[in-house]
């Protein structure tokens, strides 16, 4: 209770007590009707007081717990929008990760790309060593090793060179694709997985009918690709 409310409850029961005492007074008119008038108006003042004061009491609590609750609210919301703005910059390293990745990979891409593009040209034997994943023997010397390498470059180089599909020169076409897999120029559908073919026997590179045969694709040089054995297996009869 604060001076304000301890103020305001005295002139309050000094008020009631002259009503009661002047209303019971001219009833009266003795002394003892004017004494038990006070004293009557003594205590409706005083509880009159003393609601006054609890009522603002709680009063002051409801505002100050109120008061308590918006600041809560705030600050729930301030915890939200913080929680909100560390799962954007979450979602953005993210996505600058996997963009950072997928450069890298087209880099990667790229950069094969521009090796098989720059040996072209070269000699069929060259292509076969570049496209060659050969692996030492246990007990191979660096001298055996390369031997064998040279060997097998030599073994394929003559295959690929003497190797026909359906009256065509197989060479002719993988070379036409670079060396890749598939032919996404003359077959959008693009069945091919575009694997380099020069690091595969000639017996694992396959013709494929862009037009399956099926469909009354022709044997003709411009319906056909170059396929690894996998990709033209999986490929079946299928047009697109």
């Amino acid at each position: 209770m604060d001076k304000t409310e301890l103020i305001f409850g005295l002139i309050g029961l000094v008020f009631l007590a002259t009503i009661f005492a002047t209303f019971f007074g001219l009833l009266g008119q003795t002394k003892d009707a004017v004494f038990i008038s006070i004293i009557i108006g003594c205590f409706a003042g005083a509880a009159w007081a003393i609601g006054a004061m609890e009522g603002r009491r709680l009063k002051r609590e409801a505002r100050d717990l109120e008061k308590e609750s918006q600041n809560k609210i705030k600050q729930s919301e301030a915890e939200i929008k913080r929680a909100r703005e560390i799962a954007k910059r979450a979602k953005d390293a993210v996505t600058q990760a996997e963009q950072v990745q997928t450069i890298a990979k087209l880099k990667a891409l790229d950069d094969d790309d521009k090796a098989i593009r720059s040996i072209r040209d070269y000699p069929t034997a060259r292509k076969v060593e570049f496209g060659l994943r050969a692996g030492k023997f246990a007990g191979d010397s660096e001298k055996e090793f390369q031997g064998r390498c040279d060997q097998i470059v030599s073994d394929r180089e003559k295959k690929w060179r003497n190797s026909q599909r359906y009256g065509h020169d197989l060479l002719q076409v993988v070379e036409r694709q670079n060396g890749l897999c598939g032919d996404p120029v003359r077959d959008p559908s693009c069945k091919g997985c575009g694997c380099y073919l020069f690091g595969l026997p000639p017996t694992a590179v396959h013709l494929d009918h862009i037009v399956p045969k099926a469909l009354g694709g022709q044997d003709d040089l411009e319906n056909m690709q170059a396929l690894c054995s996998a990709c033209n297996i999986n490929s079946g009869a299928k047009l697109g």
